[in-house]
C-alpha cells in the first residue's frame, strides 16, 4: 500500500458559532466478554487495528444457517453470503466497539484524534495486508485546530462519506446497564453494540470505512472525511471548508442513523438571543419601574405565533421554539433585565426572523448566537432508486457546512442505527443494521466509483 500523507494546512473557522462548551472527563474503557454459541473471545479495551472479524463472521454465518434452514429465497441467502464477504473481508464490527470505547465528547479534541487515528491506522493496516497495491491519500487539520482527517483513494473521488467524530456527553453514568464507553457486542435476538456513540455515529464511520477499503482494493474513486464538534454546530466541519480544499464527488454520504433509508436535506439552525430592557424598582412599588419580564412576555413571547414563517417543498416550514428564558434577581425587585433564547429550524436562513424580532420593540434587542445553513436538497444519482426517501431529517448534520466545496454535488443523510437511539441512555447499534449499511455502501461504490 502506498500512502501519501499532505501537510496540514492553516484555515479560519466559517459562519456555524456556538458557545464554547466545556470538555466532559472521560471513563477507561474496560475488558469485556463476548459470548456466543460454540464462541467465547474477550475483547481487549484497544485491541490491534486489523484484527480478525471472529465476531463480524460468527454473527453473519449463523444468519446464513437460519435463512438455509428456514428455505427461504436464494435471494436473501445471496444477500447473507454477500453480508459474510464484506464482514470476511473488513471487521466493521470490531472497529465500531474500538471507536466507542475511545471516549470523544464534543469539546474533547484529544478524543476526537484518536479516533480519527484508530481509523486511519485500521485502514492502513487492513490494506497494507490485503492490498498492497493500493493508494491512499491523506489530509490532515493544523495541529491547533479543530480536528479533522480527509483520506481518499488514488482515483478521483466519487463517493464522499462524511463522519462526525464527537459524541454528545453520556449524562449520569448510573442510569447506564453497562458503562457508557463499554463497547459491549450484546448477544441475543438482535445482538448490538452497546454504548455512547454507537449509533451516533461510530457505527456510521465503521461502515463507511468498510466501504472505502473495498474503493482502495479494487481502484475505485472514494473519500473518508471525519470532522470533529458537529454535535455542537458543526464546527470541524465547517474549518474543513475553510480550508481551501474542494472535491467533485457524485455523491456525499453523512452516514447519520436513518434505519438505512435516506434523506435529501433537513432545515438550518438559528439560535437567536432576544433581551428586553427594562428599568429596576422596588418590589413594592412595580409602578415606578419596566418589568423587563412582562415586557419580554408581551412584545415577544406572546407574539411568536405572528412570525413570518417560510416554506420549501421538500423541508417543510420554519419553526421556532422559545427554549430558554431568564431574568430578574431578586423577588422583591421590579427586573431591569430579561434574556429568552430562541431555537428557530428554516428552511432558507433566519434573516426574517432576526428583522422581525429587532422590530417588535424598541426596547428588545436581539443577537444571533448560531447561524447553521439549511442542506439544500437536490436530485440523487439512480443508484439510490431502490431506496426509500424519507423526506427531511429534523436535526441538523455536517452536510450543510460542506455543500458549498463538493462541487454542488447531492448530499444525502443515510446510514445505519435507529434514529430514536441518538442521544440516549444505554445508546446501541444492532449488528444487523450496520452489516446492511457496509452491503449499501459497497455496492453503492461499485456503482458510482
Amino acid at each position: 500500500m502506498r500512502s501519501v500523507e499532505f501537510p496540514p494546512r492553516s484555515n479560519t473557522l466559517s459562519t456555524c458559532k456556538r458557545p464554547s462548551t466545556s470538555t466532559q472527563a472521560t471513563m477507561s474503557p474496560r475488558a469485556t466478554v463476548v459470548s456466543r454459541k460454540g464462541i467465547e473471545s474477550t475483547t481487549k479495551a484497544f485491541p490491534p487495528a486489523g484484527r480478525a472479524a471472529s465476531s463480524s463472521l460468527a454473527l453473519s454465518c449463523a444468519r446464513v444457517r437460519i435463512v438455509m434452514r428456514s428455505g427461504l429465497l436464494s435471494g436473501l441467502i445471496s444477500v447473507c453470503v454477500l453480508g459474510w464477504h464484506v464482514m470476511k473481508s473488513f471487521d466493521h464490527v470490531g472497529l465500531t466497539q474500538r471507536l466507542v470505547r475511545l471516549a470523544s465528547v464534543s469539546g474533547n479534541f484529544d478524543g476526537q484524534r484518536k479516533v480519527q487515528e484508530e481509523c486511519l491506522a485500521t485502514l492502513r493496516h487492513h490494506l497494507r495486508t490485503h492490498a498492497p497495491e493500493a493508494e491512499i491519500s491523506v489530509r490532515r487539520s493544523p495541529s491547533d485546530g479543530l480536528p479533522w482527517t480527509l483520506i481518499t483513494t488514488g482515483g478521483d473521488t466519487k463517493v464522499l462519506f462524511a463522519c462526525h467524530t464527537d459524541t454528545v456527553p453520556t449524562g449520569a453514568v448510573a442510569d447506564w446497564s453497562l458503562p457508557p464507553f463499554s463497547g459491549e457486542l450484546v448477544e441475543g435476538a438482535q445482538p448490538y453494540i452497546h454504548g455512547r456513540g454507537s449509533v451516533d455515529m461510530k457505527g456510521g464511520l465503521a461502515a463507511a470505512a468498510a466501504a472505502f477499503v473495498h474503493a482502495a482494493e479494487t481502484g475505485r474513486g472514494a473519500g473518508l472525511l471525519m470532522t470533529s464538534e458537529e454535535e455542537v454546530g458543526g464546527l470541524g466541519a465547517a474549518e474543513f471548508a475553510a480550508s481551501g480544499i474542494e472535491l467533485a464527488p457524485q455523491l456525499v454520504v453523512i452516514p447519520e442513523a436513518t434505519r438505512n433509508r435516506y434523506s435529501r436535506g433537513h432545515r438550518g439552525a438559528d439560535w437567536f438571543e432576544v433581551t428586553a430592557h427594562g428599568r429596576s424598582a422596588h418590589g413594592s412599588r412595580p409602578q415606578e419601574g419596566v418589568n423587563a419580564i412582562r415586557l419580554l412576555s408581551e412584545a415577544v413571547i406572546n407574539r411568536l405565533d405572528e412570525a413570518p414563517i417560510k416554506s420549501d417543498a421538500y423541508l417543510g416550514e420554519d419553526t421556532l421554539n422559545a427554549g430558554l428564558i431568564d431574568g430578574g434577581s431578586a423577588p422583591n425587585m421590579v427586573p431591569a433585565q430579561a434574556r429568552l433564547t430562541l431555537d428557530c429550524r428554516t428552511v432558507a436562513g433566519g434573516a426574517h426572523l432576526k428583522e422581525w424580532l429587532g422590530g417588535l420593540h424598541e426596547s428588545v434587542m436581539v443577537e444571533q448566537v448560531l447561524d447553521c445553513p439549511e442542506l439544500v436538497a437536490r436530485p440523487v444519482p439512480a443508484a439510490l432508486e431502490e431506496h426509500t426517501d424519507i423526506g427531511p431529517v429534523p436535526y441538523f448534520t455536517d452536510g450543510a457546512m460542506l455543500q458549498e466545496v463538493v462541487g454542488g454535488a447531492p448530499i444525502v443523510v443515510w446510514g445505519p442505527g435507529e434514529d430514536d437511539q441518538m442521544h440516549t441512555v444505554d445508546e446501541r447499534m444492532l449488528i444487523s443494521s450496520l452489516d446492511e449499511a457496509v452491503v449499501n455502501y459497497r455496492r453503492l461504490i461499485e456503482e458510482l466509483a
